[in-house]
């Protein structure tokens, strides 16, 4: 089976190319000893579509198909890896799941920033004991009144000092093993979300 890219393609590819060649990859080295995060480029890749390629023009996106996604974040990850896993978990993780998933009004307040650009997300999933196995994770949402409150510890969250909003998942139902976890939309300010220190890791 011959497979080719079509125009458009090779036309995205192109221009993040050149994007990763001038912007991104001259002060990648730099960022990784100074542990600077780099959200300069991320603005600049915002307003050029890549943060949330796949989301539907009516919400701010670029309805690209995921092909042109793929071809978009390799580009980014030849210059920098670290850079190019923020855009994955903005693009397959945050606005993946809220388009999916999400309300017309929580796509409508979130959804449309983020496929900007205008804000980052974040995926809390991964903690100090369980490490990203869903079932193993210990936090719990209980569900008070229309609210629900979230007690737990997270770790090794991409995007978790910079972002406005996190999608954080939760034991609501231990019962019911993986059918009993939900995930919940928490902006940045919500009272009790604490931000913790930097891990030293490679990138």
């Amino acid at each position: 089976m011959l497979f080719k890219l079509t125009d458009e393609q090779v036309m995205i590819q192109n221009m993040v190319r050149e994007f990763s060649r001038k912007v991104v990859a001259p002060t990648a080295a730099e960022r990784d000893k100074t542990r600077e995060f780099p959200s300069d480029n991320f603005k600049q890749m915002g307003e050029l579509g890549l943060m949330g390629m796949m989301v539907p023009e009516e919400f701010g996106g670029e309805a690209a198909d995921a092909v042109s996604y793929v071809l978009a974040l390799s580009e980014i990850a030849y210059s920098c890896a670290s850079t190019s896993v923020v855009m994955s978990v903005q693009n397959s993780i945050v606005c993946e799941s809220l388009n999916k998933f999400g309300t017309k009004r929580q796509k409508q307040e979130f959804l449309v920033p983020l496929a900007s650009g205008e804000i980052l997300g974040a995926f809390a999933l991964t903690e100090p004991d369980a490490g990203s196995d869903p079932v193993s994770q210990t936090t719990t949402a209980v569900k008070d009144g229309d609210d629900y409150v979230i007690n737990g510890t997270k770790r090794f969250i991409t995007s978790g000092e910079s972002s406005s909003v996190v999608l954080v998942t939760a034991k609501t139902d231990e019962a019911q093993a993986h059918r009993g976890i939900s995930c919940f939309i928490v902006p940045k300010a919500t009272p009790g979300l604490i931000v913790g220190h930097h891990e030293d890791k490679m990138g």
